[in-house]
């Protein structure tokens, strides 16, 4: 374990480093694509309306973006850790993998109930003194 903690610690370090500039970068684009969006749904009248279609357009902005993005990187993170390590790494990831499939195997499965329409309370939302329901 020392071993291997000595071999993985600067790595993880290098990571960690690359991870925290990737998501300064990343938010600031966000900001920018959240202000541009937020202008682009102006013209809607409603505020609900417009928030509900601002919140969409975020959501597919985010889903084209970043998920293609997280997939290269932690491709690439494994690609690094094969070449550097080979079989202590492929060993190391099997035996997570076995890991992570028995705690979810031990975990308790619920069933989802569906709350009574009698039960539900409105949702209510105030912006800039406008009440949203």
């Amino acid at each position: 374990m020392k071993d291997g903690r000595e071999i993985m610690s600067p790595l993880a370090q290098e990571v960690t480093a690359e991870t925290v500039a990737t998501v300064k970068d990343k938010s600031q684009q966000a900001a920018r694509v959240v202000n541009q969006t937020w202008q682009q749904e102006a013209s809607t009248e409603d505020l609900t309306e417009r928030l509900i279609k601002f919140l969409r357009a975020i959501a597919q902005t985010t889903k084209a973006a970043l998920f293609p993005q997280v997939q290269k990187q932690a491709s690439k993170l494994d690609d690094i850790l094969t070449q550097r390590y080979g079989s202590r790494y492929e060993n190391m990831r099997e035996k997570a993998n076995v890991a992570r499939t028995w705690y979810a195997a031990s975990e308790p499965t619920t069933t989802e109930t569906k709350p009574d329409a009698s039960s539900e309370q409105a949702v209510v939302i105030e912006v800039n003194s406008q009440v949203i329901s």
